[in-house]
């Protein structure tokens, strides 16, 4: 009997380490994309001008919402959405939903520019004294993700951003 009492807790302490380890790395992939975003922001704009934040958990409503990265800077106010995904993309920018396709499988996912958007209220809000105008939410897919139908315009791929942010006027804050 104790044998078995043995082998029951070496089964159960084996599948909490397994379930603990592919956990740790789901979680590694989940943050690759906003990780190569932290890189390429930080590695391009110089922190005396600019300031990245990452990884923000902010009040929103009756819970909280996490926003990437918001990087303040005399140039504006960017909330960064970062999608890491591969495959095709189906995606309209007034759908609630937009939809993953690898190999005929199909996976639905929120709508990031409405996830975003809520992000940004939520920062206009905290930075209330600042113009609206000021704020810049835009989504980056990391991935090797194609895109089927047209990217909406505030949809960047990496190299893409560091064009938008440049492109904005100096001197906004």
């Amino acid at each position: 009997m104790s044998d078995l009492i043995i082998s029951v807790i070496l089964l159960c302490v084996g599948f909490s380490f397994g379930y603990a380890l592919s956990s740790f790395r789901v979680g590694l992939n989940e943050h690759k994309g906003e990780r190569l975003i932290r890189k390429i922001l930080t590695k391009k704009f110089d922190s005396a001008e600019y300031h990245l934040l990452n990884n923000l958990t902010l009040p929103a409503g009756d819970g909280t919402t996490q926003v990437d990265h918001v990087l303040v800077s005399t140039r504006g106010v960017f909330i960064i959405e970062t999608k890491d995904y591969s495959g095709w993309i189906f995606a309209n920018e007034r759908s609630a939903k937009w939809t993953q396709v690898i190999y005929k499988v199909k996976n639905s996912f929120q709508n990031p520019l409405h996830q975003n958007y809520k992000h940004e209220k939520v920062i206009q809000n905290i930075l209330d004294f600042l113009p609206q105008d000021v704020f810049h939410a835009v989504v980056v897919f990391t991935g090797n993700g194609e895109f089927k139908a047209v990217r909406p315009g505030s949809v960047f791929k990496p190299e893409e951003l560091i064009d938008y942010i440049e492109s904005q006027p100096d001197g906004a804050l």
